[in-house]
């Protein structure tokens, strides 16, 4: 059951990035409105354009499967496995980036793969990959250093936290 599960899921991310690739698409051909025309004028004009364009109206049908996949692979199974493989969206972007423009950097591959150790990692380390119903202590493990390593820094004993002591976390 649960590969129909990540089938679905699967199946939902590679949806929505052929939506998100069409409608990208899409938005290169749509004509614009002339310059002296004024910009709220233009901007529906575009608007208009886009959702009469073929490729638009492709991608939002692709749209409408990836939800329906997303939708009944929720319904059968856990979100912390169906959630996470929708990121594989990226990976499928990538590829289908690269049947429209035949280039991709080597920069894009490397992020595509330290996405995919990412993804691995998260479903191995969250345990949504295994059988057992009841996570056990080395389950909860990489949840706790994880959370460990995001926390902001602990303001210095001793001192009084007031306001300004935020602001090196905002940039001021």
């Amino acid at each position: 059951m649960q590969w129909v599960v990540v089938s679905l899921s699967v199946g939902a991310a590679f949806a929505f990035s052929v939506s998100t690739t069409l409608k990208n698409a899409s938005a290169g051909k749509v004509p614009l409105a002339s310059a002296d025309s004024p910009s709220g004028t233009r901007l529906w004009r575009f608007a208009r354009d886009s959702l009469q364009h073929p490729l638009w109206l492709a991608g939002a049908v692709a749209d409408v499967v990836g939800l329906a996949l997303q939708v009944t692979a929720l319904h059968l199974g856990a979100l912390a496995l169906v959630q996470p493989l929708l990121v594989t969206g990226l990976l499928f972007a990538l590829a289908l980036r690269h049947l429209q423009v035949r280039h991709i950097e080597l920069r894009e591959l490397c992020w595509a793969a330290v996405l995919t150790l990412c993804l691995i990692g998260l479903l191995t380390f969250s345990g949504s990959l295994s059988s057992s119903q009841h996570p056990s202590t080395a389950d909860r493990l990489p949840a706790f250093i994880a959370a460990l390593a995001g926390r902001p820094p602990m303001p210095e004993r001793g001192r009084a936290q007031d306001a300004g002591s935020c602001s090196k976390f905002s940039g001021r």
